[in-house]
């Protein structure tokens, strides 16, 4: 199985937030997200010093980690994406990306890696973005280091998964996204991958930008199915830019903007749970594997994405997508990085899953 992933990626550094430091060794980190809140707010028209204690530096950025998952699940992977020790066409990955750069089939570097402190707590993270390297990834950028067109449709053809993530991030996604279809319409049909959209968070893009955004995804999907993935605060938005009604759940969720978007799947998640909807009708609702105490939870929907993607490519349906993803970004949340096609099925055929 071949996946194409991009277009993002970031240096993570996952960090927590010391309340009280009591020796070299020892601290105590703020536990709560509104704990980190109240002390920045308290600090009004003074000032104040927020120590960030780091746990580990790894791989970061929504395409990135999504593309590094799926290459631990065993699929062929072609990355195309910021990755570089440099911004050269020829530049060797980045050190942080030199064991998942190894592990891809193929990888078009598209320049330097941004930064991003990643504040992890018990109920959710921050994260603290340096993103000005996402703005030197373009369309002309893919298409000179890709060899033109006919180099970008070489890549496509075949694939069985296209994850062009991180609208949000990288501002020239529209530019890309607009490539890409035209790619995948010059493809035979049945030679075009299904392809899996994340949006990464749009609250702080216009609404204007969303609308647009979204009748590009309609595009795709009119030459080849797309899945959006979601979690319930994104769902909000987007239903709000499709005239919608506010869902008040996952399932309602997936099933309302797949409606007023009219694309072939819609799933959303949150850290307990998860829900789809398709085109054909086949909709389901699943309870994860949440653990009130993970190691890390940075990169959790990416994981969850990598599982449906490897579950909607082999063909399965609604239920069994949805059992792959939640188990993916189970096991991930819980050890730190993602299983194997091995461990993964170990870890269903153990646990099992409830589906609604």
């Amino acid at each position: 199985m071949r996946v194409v992933a991009g277009f993002d990626a970031m240096v993570d550094t996952i960090a927590r937030a010391v309340d009280v430091r009591r020796s070299p060794e020892d601290y105590a980190p703020m536990e709560r997200i509104e704990q980190l809140g109240a002390r920045i707010g308290g600090a009004a028209g003074k000032s104040i010093n927020v120590e960030i204690a780091v746990e580990r530096v790894k791989v970061g950025g929504n395409g990135a980690i999504m593309g590094e998952a799926m290459a631990r699940l065993g699929t062929r992977v072609t990355f195309l994406g910021n990755i570089g020790a440099h911004d050269g066409a020829d530049a060797p990955a980045h050190e942080v990306f030199r064991a998942f750069a190894a592990a891809c089939e193929r990888v078009v570097s598209l320049g330097e890696p941004g930064l991003t402190d990643a504040l992890e707590f018990a109920d959710g993270k921050v994260m603290l973005g340096k993103t000005a390297a996402l703005g030197r990834i373009t369309w002309d950028r893919v298409l000179e280091r890709c060899g033109g067109a006919a180099g970008v449709g070489g890549v496509l053809d075949g694939a069985a998964v296209l994850a062009p993530l991180s609208w949000t991030m990288v501002p020239g996604l529209d530019a890309i996204w607009d490539g890409l279809r035209a790619a995948l319409a010059a493809l035979a049909p049945e030679r075009r991958p299904r392809v899996m959209i994340d949006l990464a968070d749009p609250a702080k893009r216009p609404p204007q930008d969303l609308r647009a955004a979204l009748e590009r995804v309609r595009a795709i999907d009119a030459v080849a199915p797309v899945t959006l993935g979601l979690n319930l605060s994104e769902s909000a938005h987007v239903a709000r830019a499709l005239g919608a009604p506010a869902p008040t759940s996952l399932a309602e969720a997936a099933m309302s903007v797949r409606e007023a978007l009219g694309v072939a799947c819609v799933a959303t998640h949150s850290r307990e749970a998860a829900a789809c909807a398709t085109r054909e009708g086949d909709a389901a609702a699943i309870d994860g594997w949440f653990t009130p105490t993970p190691r890390v939870s940075t990169g959790a929907g990416d994981h969850f994405n990598a599982g449906y993607a490897l579950a909607w490519g082999l063909g399965l349906g609604a239920a069994e997508r949805l059992a792959c993803a939640c188990a993916v970004s189970g096991w991930y949340v819980r050890r730190g990085e993602g299983p194997s096609a091995q461990e993964l099925g170990a870890f269903l055929e153990r646990d099992g899953a409830g589906v609604a």
